[in-house]
């Protein structure tokens, strides 16, 4: 099922890299309107792009459980072909060097770009770290200042899932600042855009990220009409005005950017499927559940079609759906998609952190039905299980745990160290405003003696 789906979409892009190929050689070549320098800009462009296709088969060829796992995502994640129809963007990064040796050195480090990214998005986190520092050292010693804008832009990418934010950070600003200076403006936008919500969701600097929300805006007005970039920078605007507390905004950014991912890639692309994941997790951390419900479900009714049924990306969106049938008080559902997303977990060697984030929302569930000892043995085990190494969640899991713990006089005090545990965390700034009033309520109402 994965392949049919990861096929499917190399099909369809390099049927639209055919046709951008023959457009571009007739464009020279059989009506003359477009010089032959436009034509090598194109051509070096299209190369570049076919690159990433020979070497994301080439990963898939030698795929294991994990890979396949992440096979959708990565052949979605290839690089866009609208700016190789770009003139004006392609015309304005600073040439490569005349000879062909120090051009064959680009080639082959642009190639190791190209294996960084799909790595990354194939979850071979230790490989694509490892390469991506040698593609940044290969580039500096290359001199081509847009090649070392692409390799930092590759190996800060990797902060997602692969490597400290921080240090992504640092790589995707000296992306920025190399893209810049080499007039390599999509580098720029894309990273800038990865780099405002490592800002606003990980380092908690809002300040920082509203700077590069902006920033990202304003290289766009420079190469209008690309819808997909306009839906990454509405993602990012979105987590931003989450972390200001900012909840219609936010929700109307991923909706927006839903509304082009719909229009331009379709309603069967995983993309548009994480747009609608993104959408209602939005709407139900803002209450509104009964509107989350029925987009959560065709999104988890989408990655089942594209991954398979016990796809992680399932998981994900099924405790996301437990959430929000909680919130409806359709209780046995909520069982269901929890029971469904750890079972998808475990036979996949998940992580401490995926099988704790469960038990917490189980745990949830448990006092939201009026089971409190019930949801304290979960919650005791959640908190047990997340540990140090997620103290955001962690501290979601105490305060859970402290709700709990009040029904019973003896554990009172005990309750309210848990919140205020919980709340000293959120003083770090790891956790969002709309949690920090909900614990700040109940410690009001909760008080220790």
């Amino acid at each position: 099922q994965a392949f049919a789906a990861a096929a499917g979409l190399l099909d369809t892009y390099l049927d639209h890299w055919i046709g951008m190929y023959t457009a571009a050689c007739e464009a020279t070549h059989a009506r003359g309107e477009q010089s032959a320098e436009v034509l090598d800009l194109r051509m070096a462009c299209l190369d570049e792009r076919l690159s990433s296709v020979r070497v994301l088969t080439d990963v898939l060829s030698h795929a294991d459980r994990g890979v396949v796992d992440s096979a959708i995502d990565a052949a979605s994640g290839l690089p866009t072909l609208d700016r190789c129809a770009d003139v004006a963007m392609l015309r304005a990064v600073i040439k490569p060097p005349d000879d062909r040796a120090t051009r064959a050195r680009v080639a082959a480090v642009r190639e190791t770009v190209a294996k960084v990214n799909v790595l990354g998005m194939s979850g071979q986190c230790d490989k694509a770290v490892a390469l991506g520092n040698k593609a940044v050292a290969d580039a500096e010693a290359v001199g081509y200042l847009p090649l070392k804008a692409e390799a930092l832009l590759a190996l800060g990418a990797l902060g997602d899932n692969c490597m400290d934010p921080l240090k992504a950070i640092d790589c995707l600003e000296d992306a920025v600042f190399a893209a810049e200076a080499s007039h390599h403006d999509e580098v720029a936008f894309r990273a800038a855009v990865m780099i405002a919500p490592f800002f606003s969701d990980r380092i908690r600097d809002l300040r920082m990220a509203r700077f590069w929300v902006r920033y990202a805006e304003a290289i766009l007005t420079r190469f209008p009409g690309h819808p997909l970039f306009e839906a990454w920078l509405a993602v990012s605007r979105a987590v931003v005005f989450e972390f200001n507390g900012l909840y219609d905004e936010e929700i109307r950014e991923h909706q927006r950017a839903l509304d082009i991912k719909l229009s331009v890639l379709g309603s069967s692309h995983i993309d548009t499927a994480i747009s609608m994941m993104d959408l209602a997790v939005a709407l139900h951390d803002d209450g509104r559940d009964a509107q989350a419900e029925p987009i959560m479900a065709r999104a988890i009714a989408l990655f089942v079609d594209l991954c398979g049924p016990d796809s992680t990306r399932v998981a994900l969106a099924s405790l996301d759906l437990s959430e929000i049938l909680t919130g409806l008080r359709r209780f046995e559902g909520a069982h269901n998609a929890i029971d469904r997303a750890i079972a998808i977990w475990k036979a996949k060697g998940g992580s401490t952190f995926f099988i704790g984030y469960a038990l917490m929302d189980l745990g949830r569930l448990n006092l939201a039905e009026g089971h409190p000892l019930a949801a304290r043995a979960v919650l005791e085990q959640a908190v047990a299980t997340l540990g140090k190494d997620a103290p955001a969640v962690t501290a979601e899991a105490q305060f859970a745990l402290a709700k709990t713990l009040w029904g019973s006089p003896p554990e009172r005090a005990r309750a309210v160290d848990l919140a205020r545990g919980a709340r000293a965390v959120l003083s770090e700034g790891k956790l969002p405003p709309r949690k920090t009033a909900e614990i700040d309520a109940w410690l009001v109402g909760h008080p220790a003696r």
